[in-house]
């Protein structure tokens, strides 16, 4: 993240940025976009909640400038409190009034905390001279903000229990959310919302997965990918919600032909 927020800086007028939780850095290869001639940025995070999407997007829509933002909304982004991803945003990025005002909506004594050393570390520059290792064991970070991990399958060794969770957004992500299509609307950007591929596993774990696709049908235009391709879990996967690389590509070509290239040719 901390490369991510560094690029932005060279990164104006995009024709698509994307923007969520890790299904987003990790789902939207933007090789795939620009070889498409399709210039983009991922401002995806981990565990990025709407909370911390509506904070990005308020704070660098205008450098941006995108015709087109693409949120990859998944149903457990809308039931997580948001402090991890509040807590990634606050090492990486800068402390504001809008970060702020997010630590006191989330009460947690680590957010409190992290913003006050983060507005220290801010304040007398201290993270001057620090460089990320685009590369770990297993991960390469791509100019532009995706994360390519190193090719392998998933072999799930449990399924997760079926119906165990209920789709329940929390109210101040729906009004976070609420938020983000008002944003795109007042400055004339397409938002589109999708939700990545993920394992049957995965689905089936919901008691009511289809509320989803009603909540966020009733709010933006929408596009479950789950009902448009037919990966497999063991082939196109390599944990129960990420995509490996195959996966990535056939997901990807998907977006440029349903919904890229139908847009940019109105």
């Amino acid at each position: 993240m901390y490369s991510r927020i560094r690029e932005i800086e060279n990164n104006h007028d995009v024709d698509v940025l994307f923007i969520g939780s890790s299904e987003t850095y990790r789902g939207f290869d933007v090789r795939i976009f620009r070889d498409a001639n399709y210039s983009c940025f991922n401002l995806g995070s981990s565990a990025q909640t709407p909370l911390q999407t509506a904070l990005l997007l308020n704070r660098y829509i205008e450098k941006f400038q995108p015709k087109v933002v693409i949120f990859e909304a998944s149903p457990a982004s809308f039931m997580n409190d948001g402090i991890e991803s509040e807590l990634d945003l606050i090492a990486n990025d800068k402390v504001d009034r809008a970060s702020v005002k997010n630590s006191f909506l989330l009460k947690n004594l680590k957010i409190y905390n992290a913003s006050i050393y983060g507005l220290y570390r801010q304040m007398f520059n201290r993270n001057s001279g620090f460089k990320e290792n685009p590369n770990t064991k297993n991960d390469r970070y791509i100019t532009g903000g995706f994360v390519e991990k190193k090719m392998r399958e998933y072999n799930p060794t449990h399924l997760v229990n079926k119906n165990a969770l209920k789709f329940e957004p929390l109210p101040y992500q729906q009004s976070a959310f609420d938020q983000i299509v008002q944003l795109t609307s007042s400055k004339g950007i397409k938002l589109f919302v999708v939700q990545a591929p993920v394992t049957r596993a995965e689905i089936e774990s919901y008691s009511n997965y289809g509320a989803a696709d009603s909540f966020f049908q009733s709010r933006a235009t929408y596009t479950n990918f789950n009902y448009k391709l037919k990966l497999q879990d063991s082939i196109h996967f390599f944990d129960k919600v990420h995509l490996n690389q195959s996966g990535v590509k056939k997901f990807d070509s998907a977006v440029i032909v349903d919904i890229l290239k139908p847009w940019f040719k109105r």
